[in-house]
């Protein structure tokens, strides 16, 4: 089986605190934790936390346009819904979304 085969679906996961909430601009912050691009974005009240990167050129997406949920990479307009991670326009193509919760003042997700 060639390494790109493998997949990684029940690899342990670990809690990773992100940030403190008090910390992030605006709603939203890009972090890189141990090589992993994060965004934590506020939306519609609700924490989410996905790929810091947009899958088409890596081009980071904190400064992505957010309407009714949906994030929009700031380069090339690709769409993403923050709630699935699916993009509305190619379901086919997704970014990474990790449940993320709160302990005390900090962000957790399990990665």
């Amino acid at each position: 089986m060639a390494d790109e085969d493998v997949r990684d679906c029940d690899a342990p996961r670990f809690p990773t605190p992100l940030c403190e909430v008090s910390d992030l601009d605006a709603g939203r912050r890009a972090l890189d934790v141990d090589g992993v691009a994060f965004l934590v974005i506020e939306d519609r009240g609700q924490w989410q936390v996905v790929d810091g990167e947009c899958p088409h050129q890596y081009f980071p997406l904190e400064f992505g346009d957010v309407q009714d949920g949906v994030l929009a990479c700031p380069l090339h307009g690709w769409r993403f819904d923050l709630r699935t991670g699916r993009s509305p326009d190619s379901p086919q193509i997704c970014i990474r979304r990790w449940p993320v919760r709160r302990e005390g003042d900090h962000l957790v997700v399990d990665s």
